[in-house]
């Protein structure tokens, strides 16, 4: 995935690892190193809580759903 904002003064690309689905490759281009370092750290942070949210509630259901057939069975 690629964003770009105000005429390619920034780049950010996002690569998935065919081989290693727990890795996500960023790349940030910006005129301004200290800029780019900046937007490419915050948006890793948002990142990883953004997966974490989702992965907790995905383990909330899944154990949910468990806890439920355990019950009935």
């Amino acid at each position: 995935t690629i964003y770009k904002y105000n005429y390619n003064n920034l780049r950010i690309s996002t690569i998935k690892d065919p081989e290693n689905y727990d890795v996500l490759q960023l790349q940030v281009d910006w005129r301004n190193p200290v800029e780019a370092s900046e937007i490419a750290n915050r948006y890793a942070e948002f990142v990883n809580d953004e997966l974490s949210t989702f992965l907790i509630e995905n383990i909330t259901i899944d154990l949910e759903n468990s806890i439920e057939n355990l019950c009935y069975s």
